[in-house]
């Protein structure tokens, strides 16, 4: 699952992870870096996998009013993508539990982006023009994971999804949730961020095991 935040409209994120012991049985959810309440660029492998920018979501300079629009919004963004990321890890990774994290990826974000598109038509929220889209970032960070082959796909694969996890952790707990007045929204929140907190728990094993085997 990636974000970010302005002040008073929320924006973004990656998810849709359900906790789990080990690799084989996490997948997070494509999540994009957000640092400062401003887009982390993917300039490098260990980069964030994925980059919101918030400042061309619909509703992201509303009010209050318009933060359902803006989440739900980057949360389509961000699932989609995390959705392909996951499809090329299954098309390009030899290994195993890379593989067994990218298949829990797909099918958690996939998931999560039905359960987001059903809040957003509950909320009145118009996803269709951002339905598919992605930013700058998000193809910056999918192409330079398209370059790669083997074991250096592999690590720069799960690096992304380490860093990215962790960064949108942070922004969901200490800044989307407090921020979040409607109770079903706050429910969706709640609910990928802990999953995400799994996928991220089986990320860093899956990055630490890559790490030896170099």
């Amino acid at each position: 699952m990636r974000f970010v935040l302005l002040p008073a409209a929320v924006a973004a994120l990656a998810l849709a992870c359900s906790p789990s012991n080990r690799a084989t049985s996490n997948a997070g959810g494509r999540e994009t870096g957000m640092r400062d309440g401003a887009p982390v660029s993917s300039d490098s492998a260990g980069a964030p996998a994925r980059s919101i920018d918030t400042a061309h979501a619909p509703g992201a300079g509303a009010g209050s009013e318009g933060a359902p629009t803006a989440m739900l919004s980057q949360l389509e963004v961000a699932n989609t993508a995390e959705i392909t990321d996951a499809e090329l890890a299954l098309k390009r990774s030899k290994n195993q539990p890379v593989r067994e994290f990218a298949q829990k990826l797909l099918r958690d974000h996939r998931q999560s982006r039905e359960e987001g598109r059903a809040l957003a038509k509950k909320l009145n929220v118009d996803l269709s023009q951002v339905a598919g889209g992605a930013t700058e970032s998000q193809s910056a960070s999918a192409g330079e994971l398209a370059g790669k082959k083997g074991a250096d796909f592999d690590r720069t694969f799960i690096d992304q999804q380490v860093q990215a996890h962790q960064q949108n952790i942070d922004k969901i707990r200490n800044q989307m949730l407090p921020q979040a007045q409607n109770a079903d929204l706050k429910a969706y929140l709640q609910k990928t961020v802990n999953t995400m907190e799994g996928h991220l728990a089986s990320a860093k094993v899956l990055q630490n095991d890559l790490k030896a085997a170099s």
